[in-house]
């Protein structure tokens, strides 16, 4: 896919009573509640106040709203964008907020692509210590380099948070003060805050697997930055969540684009989440289920559990078979046995 292309423009706003109410309570050094919240009848006041503006007056928080609005560069937008499409992928009603998306180049030329431009410098050196010291007495003492692994995998993990809108109008210097210098925003806009996760698996020689992550956060007002971090799965059972790494905090916009352009990239012409692929290759294996009862079955499945889930029923191997359930679906012979092991899985999520 490509990057897409954001121009940026002033933003149009109607004006509603929700706007009105915003800016009665602005001028009254309120903090305004949230409008549906209003009696009936407020709101009902509030949308006839809005309707009365003509002929080119309007309510004076809409010249506040133009002279604070973020004003984001449009390679950052585009970056913003992007992760918008992308987390548009997750499986629909997810309350989770990442996606995992499929990439479809191989992870040394991802590590290669990243490595050659500025993103590249926050990935640790071939032969730095990536395990944490020994002062840590509750984690093993560990020797983790890369020049002693192997790169096994790379993955994509997009996350995306939305927040109520507010902008602090005061300045650097000046005392802040609540809620004289917050300017509200109307409910359906949004702070976002996107991040973009490269995520390189890696496999030591003494079987220690790690990660090291390479992140890039796009924040509404504009701001971008890169980090990475390392995590390592023999310190997980200690509340662990990561650790190290380094960040760039002074990116220029050709920094952020490069980045950008390599997510398009890797995801493909038709980007997919991992959550698409495992759901169409179980439909996949009903479809040829040899019969009626193997299909029934494996929708069954599909419907009372998840797709991870499915899948590794279906690669189990039944007592003395060389084949798994997947396999033994597709003969007639064999099918209606998989059926019924398939049953019998199926019964501990109901």
């Amino acid at each position: 896919m490509e990057r897409p292309r954001v121009i940026n423009e002033p933003k149009h706003r109607k004006i509603t009573g929700e706007i009105v109410y915003l800016d009665e309570a602005r001028r009254r050094n309120e903090t305004p509640k949230d409008y549906l919240d209003l009696s009936d009848m407020a709101i009902q006041m509030y949308e006839t106040a809005a309707d009365m503006y003509t002929n080119g007056q309007r309510p004076d928080i809409m010249n506040d709203y133009e002279k604070y609005d973020y004003k984001p560069s449009e390679t950052v937008a585009s970056c913003s964008a992007l992760a918008g499409e992308l987390l548009a992928l997750k499986e629909p009603g997810s309350s989770l907020t990442f996606v995992d998306i499929y990439t479809q180049t191989d992870p040394e030329t991802i590590l290669s692509k990243l490595s050659s431009a500025r993103a590249g410098e926050v990935l640790a050196e071939n032969g730095e210590q990536l395990a944490l010291p020994p002062i840590y007495d509750s984690y093993p003492e560990l020797d983790i380099r890369k020049e002693n692994s192997k790169l096994v995998g790379a993955g994509l993990r997009v996350w995306g948070w939305d927040s109520t809108k507010t902008i602090h109008t005061n300045n650097e210097y000046e005392e802040y003060k609540y809620p004289d210098d917050v300017l509200f925003y109307p409910s359906e806009e949004k702070n976002s805050y996107r991040q973009i996760e490269l995520i390189f698996s890696y496999q030591c020689q003494d079987s220690i697997a790690f990660q090291e992550s390479v992140n890039l956060h796009l924040r509404s007002n504009g701001s971008a930055t890169i980090d990475s971090q390392i995590w390592v799965r023999e310190y997980a059972e200690t509340g662990y969540e990561g650790h190290g790494g380094s960040s760039l905090n002074k990116l220029t916009d050709e920094d952020v684009a490069s980045f950008g352009d390599l997510i398009a990239e890797i995801v493909g012409e038709e980007p997919k989440s991992i959550h698409m692929l495992m759901s169409e290759k179980l439909q996949e294996v009903a479809e040829t289920a040899a019969t009626e009862q193997a299909r029934l079955a494996v929708y069954d499945l599909i419907e009372s559990t998840w797709p991870a889930q499915a899948l590794y029923v279906l690669a189990s191997r039944p007592n003395g078979r060389s084949e798994n359930i997947a396999q033994m679906l597709r003969s007639e012979e064999s099918a209606n046995l998989a059926a019924v092991e398939i049953k019998r899985a199926t019964q501990k999520f109901k």
